[in-house]
């Protein structure tokens, strides 16, 4: 099976997460820094998701109930295949997305193991392999020099000039291609981020 790579603004959103252990842990911090609606249900609910902000905990039993409906997306990450198998088919049959830890094959997405050295975010997965995962991405967030990181954040600083400056897509494309380029980046390590920085900003309020 080929993913769809797809990043999703889950500001606000509800999502619901079924376990409460380490496995739960590392999917509800990931939730929580994007800023999602969480609700967590289990019987036991680890003191370190208890203490996370933004997450309502409900420490019962799951039931099919808890996927009939109201969450946009959900996880299942219990170590109980039986319940896992039960809830999965509630999601499908509600046709709501789900994520079942023990089992990829059995899941409408994956989250893959993720990279964020802001501004840039980055999420790997290698067909049911973690580990790997987990490898590709140290090695990618070992690649990323300071000089692409300050141009990452320039980018970040002027999208608004930009778009104000190039209200046409294509001429706003153009812009950005002329100016994230090798040689850019070159310039960044010789000479620092600011006298490119005061270059653009002049140009885009000229």
């Amino acid at each position: 099976m080929r993913y769809f790579p797809i990043f999703l603004n889950i500001q606000g959103i509800p999502v619901l997460v079924v376990g409460g252990g380490k496995v739960a842990l590392r999917k509800i911090r990931s939730l929580n820094e994007s800023e999602a609606k969480v609700t967590v249900i289990a019987p036991a609910i680890l003191s370190e998701i208890e203490e996370l902000p933004s997450v309502t905990c409900l420490k019962r039993p799951a039931s099919i109930e808890d996927v009939t409906g109201g969450f946009r997306l959900i996880i299942l990450a219990t170590n109980q295949p039986k319940l896992q198998e039960e809830l999965s088919a509630g999601c499908k049959a509600n046709g709501i997305s789900y994520n079942r830890c023990d089992d990829p094959d059995d899941s409408d997405f994956v989250t893959g193991s993720v990279a964020y050295v802001s501004p840039i975010l980055a999420a790997f997965t290698s067909s049911g392999s973690p580990t790997l995962s987990r490898l590709v991405k140290k090695r990618f967030e070992n690649a990323l020099e300071p000089a692409l990181i300050d141009l990452g954040n320039l980018l970040l600083e002027i999208r608004p000039l930009v778009k104000n400056k190039f209200p046409n897509y294509i001429d706003r494309e153009k812009f950005f291609v002329k100016l994230v380029t090798e040689s850019t980046v070159d310039r960044i390590r010789r000479e620092g981020i600011d006298c490119l920085r005061q270059e653009i900003f002049k140009c885009l309020l000229s």
